[in-house]
């Protein structure tokens, strides 16, 4: 973060200097926290309410560890009051400190040179964050993106505050849960260039369907300035029957993807095509219209979700200058942060950690890489519920099943009672019954499924965080590192 004053502060988040800042409008700060455990001396506090505390009671901690001044929502009425300023110790009241986050942010973004990109979709936008900064930053630019799942009105503000003038490109990522939150989150990044990556089932129970999930997704697009640029998953029907309104608009719109007519095109290789030699990784041709030739790319995770990510992320590059050969090159060293499509090899078998979060799109992308990483007699899959769905989560579990059952599992571990109607897909789209089981929690399933770990194995783990998942990855990963030799796969 580049320095700021405190009456800089004051102003852009709409607050008066209090009596005790009289004199220190000039007192620089240097960096913004939410965080106590975190703060850095010459910090501003924002003083966040969350479920279980007040962001209030931390006033005095922030200031003992060097805070230089804090911000602080209005208390709820019955609430203790605000603690008192004493000189020198100025606290900004706001009417919401989250809100003022976000002002602070919006009005520092206006002061970047560096241009900033937001991703935003139903699935992939992570991975596909994560490809886009790695390409950036193998090239030599330095890249500022979002520590860890910042994609909320205070991960997205502070992401942006750790910009400065050194920064080559910032890239953020932008989620939802419900009507409203991306236009707010579009507000405060104006970006120079966005992207969707698709549009599913996600968050219906507050976006209503998958029309109102649209909706809100192509919000995000309302904050690109016209002249700005946009870069659309290309295998969406959705995103690219938006096209021609967003060029109405003066949006200069690219599409990315494995489908015919794509701006970037990807096509993958199957296994012995002539081009794809003897390196047993997954292959891509890609051909850019504004390169006007294809380069050839390993990809480090196979299948078509994976695929769909690197085109949006390659695509995303070219529009921020990077050649096209070395946007490929760079691609291939990437390997996802854990929970999010990554590939763990151990023992002889292979373990796909996805288990983050999960949607019905998000679950059968998994599926796919699932299915470009073995054959089936060798999949294994470990599903939670899908939280979020509204009323109609049950038939959307019961599709995913039915789909599980297309790709001929050798056993599928299912998790919690919410999850059932996925199991019951599952049987009625003709997966056997000794194939499938049912566990209450992630010990028990972690118990199904240890007899079905060995070489040649591959399992997928994928559902939403209620689920706490990643127990079953951490349990299966030590399992499988007794029986043999500890090994990585990107």
């Amino acid at each position: 973060m580049e320095a700021t004053t405190l009456g800089a502060l004051a102003r852009a988040i709409g607050a008066p200097l209090p009596a005790a800042a009289a004199g220190l409008a000039e007192r620089p700060l240097t960096s913004v926290s939410t965080d106590t455990r975190a703060l850095r001396p010459g910090a501003l506090f924002c003083a966040l309410d969350g479920e279980r505390h007040r962001g209030a009671d931390f006033v005095e901690a922030a200031f003992a560890r060097g805070a230089r001044a804090v911000v602080v929502g209005a208390p709820a009425p019955g609430a203790r009051p605000l603690p008192d300023p004493s000189p020198g110790r100025p606290v900004l009241a706001v009417p919401c400190a989250r809100r003022a986050l976000g002002d602070l942010a919006a009005a520092y973004r206006a002061g970047l040179p560096a241009p900033v990109v937001a991703i935003t979709g139903s699935a992939g936008k992570t991975t596909t964050k994560e490809l886009l900064a790695h390409v950036l930053a193998g090239t030599g630019l330095r890249v500022v993106r979002p520590r860890a799942s910042f994609n909320n009105d205070v991960g997205l503000p502070l992401t942006l505050l750790e910009a400065d003038r050194a920064t080559d490109v910032v890239v953020l990522e932008a989620g939802t849960s419900g009507p409203g939150e991306l236009d707010r989150l579009g507000a405060i990044a104006r970006p120079d260039l966005a992207a969707i990556t698709c549009i599913g089932a996600s968050h219906l129970e507050r976006l209503g369907s998958v029309e109102g999930v649209a909706r809100e997704k192509l919000s995000l697009l309302a904050r690109v300035a016209p002249g700005g640029r946009v870069c659309l998953g290309g295998d969406d029907a959705r995103l690219r029957a938006a096209t021609a309104g967003l060029r109405a608009r003066g949006l200069e719109v690219r599409l990315a993807g494995l489908a015919a007519g794509a701006d970037l095109r990807m096509r993958l290789l199957p296994a012995g095509a002539p081009e794809a030699g003897a390196s047993g990784r997954a292959l891509a041709l890609v051909r850019a219209r504004r390169a006007g030739r294809a380069v050839q790319v390993e990809l480090p995770v196979p299948g078509r979700a994976f695929a769909q990510s690197a085109a949006v992320a390659l695509s995303l590059a070219l529009e921020l200058g990077v050649p096209l050969e070395a946007a490929a090159a760079a691609l291939t060293g990437f390997r996802a942060p854990a929970g999010r499509c990554r590939v763990e090899a151990r023992g002889g078998a292979l373990v796909v950690d996805d288990c983050y979060n999960a949607n019905p799109t998000s679950v059968l992308a998994a599926l796919d890489t699932l299915a470009g990483l073995a054959p089936a007699p060798a999949r294994v899959a470990v599903l939670g519920p899908m939280a979020e769905l509204g009323q109609d989560g049950p038939a959307h579990h019961a599709e995913v099943g039915r789909a599980v059952a297309r790709l001929g599992l050798d056993l599928l571990v299912v998790v919690g009672e919410a999850a059932g109607p996925l199991a019951d897909g599952a049987l009625a789209g003709g997966l056997a019954p000794e194939r499938v089981v049912r566990a209450a929690d992630p010990e028990a399933a972690l118990a199904a499924l240890r007899p079905a770990l060995g070489p040649g194995r591959v399992v997928l783990v994928k559902g939403s965080r209620v689920a706490r998942l990643e127990r079953v990855v951490a349990g299966a990963l030590d399992h499988l590192s007794a029986r043999g030799p500890t090994a990585r796969a990107a």
